[in-house]
């Protein structure tokens, strides 16, 4: 081989060097945009799930009374009121007493 085929084959070499480069630069931009979009749509999917409860939970609370609830014995979605928790532990704590009494 000649020079001349030897400064081609170096100059094709330092082509695809430099395509390379180009190439991991615009993956990498490509990997950060990507990152940045996944934590971006998880925030507004957890904005569109969680505020609806925040800003309207205490307003169908407060419809609670009005369509039949018993007030704050009663809680929001099926779940049970602190009143009805606390409720529970006192009875508990009074069955186990009083067995353990006997």
């Amino acid at each position: 081989m000649d020079d001349q085929n030897y400064s081609r084959l170096e100059q094709l070499l330092q082509d695809n060097i430099e395509l390379t480069q180009e190439n991991n630069k615009i993956l990498l931009s490509l990997q950060r945009t990507m990152r940045w979009s996944f934590w971006g749509k998880l925030l507004l999917w957890i904005i569109v799930l969680v505020l609806p409860f925040i800003f309207l939970g205490p307003l169908l609370h407060t419809l609670i009374p009005v369509s039949g609830g018993e007030g704050n014995s009663k809680s929001l979605f099926g779940l049970p009121s602190a009143d009805q928790i606390q409720t529970l532990l006192k009875t508990y704590q009074h069955e186990a007493a009083s067995s353990t009494g006997q």
